[in-house]
């Protein structure tokens, strides 16, 4: 069967990622899920200089996707596993989130990471962001930077940034540097909120280490 050939110049059909029209951006991969660190206010758009990266998760966003007053942060609509090897393998931490990010139950399984000052599947959440109703299990993660701060879900949770109804299980949060804030589900909280969360993971220093502060909720 012929299928028909698109004319020349024709334009490709907008994508509404965000179709319950809650506000929030639907992420059901990890390549969605790693493209989120380039809209770290969550309206639905990149962050200057990055809108190729952006796009490589979520092409041709339709520019109403979002209903009034637009978008305002991200969500999970399925339980995501990280690959033991090739990309997000080593998960890089999404810096400087401002927004919300609702796991709506969901999980994320088998996240790795061993490098970065702020250590977790966040690295840093800033005073308007909000991480919720998210699970994180048999994460590996390792602070390796002097002074850093490591945590399953967040590195460091800034003053006025939220966690709640969350956890971490079945995993390890491993201080590989001195002086490093680690905890098993944030690392550093400078005076952040973290509430109706817990975690049961495992919370280690690797070798001979000085000046660490470790706790198995929060360092």
């Amino acid at each position: 069967m012929l299928l028909p050939i698109p004319p020349a110049g024709a334009q490709t059909p907008a994508i509404d990622y965000d179709t319950d029209d809650d506000g929030l951006i639907e992420i059901d991969s990890l390549v969605k899920l790693n493209a989120i660190r380039y809209d770290r206010n969550g309206d639905g758009t990149a962050s200057s200089g990055d809108e190729t990266d952006y796009a490589a998760g979520f092409p041709n966003p339709a520019a109403s996707q979002c209903p009034n007053p637009g978008c305002q942060g991200y969500e999970l609509t399925a339980n995501l596993t990280f690959p033991a090897a090739g990309p997000f393998s080593d998960w890089t931490p999404i810096a400087n989130w401002s927004t919300t990010f609702d796991g709506n139950g969901h999980t994320l399984a088998g996240l790795t990471v061993s490098s970065g000052a702020s250590a977790g599947l966040f690295g840093t959440v800033g005073s308007s962001g909000i991480i919720k109703n998210l699970g994180v299990i048999n994460a590996s993660v390792t602070i390796s930077s002097n002074a850093g701060s490591a945590g399953a879900i967040i590195g460091i949770l800034s003053a006025g940034g939220q966690l709640y109804s969350s956890y971490a299980s079945g995993g390890t949060v491993t201080a590989a540097a001195d002086s490093t804030t680690t905890g098993g589900l944030v690392g550093g909280n400078t005076g952040g909120a973290i509430r109706a969360s817990y975690s049961t993971n495992a919370v280690t220093i690797s070798g001979t280490r000085d000046n660490n502060d470790l706790g198995g909720l929060a360092g």
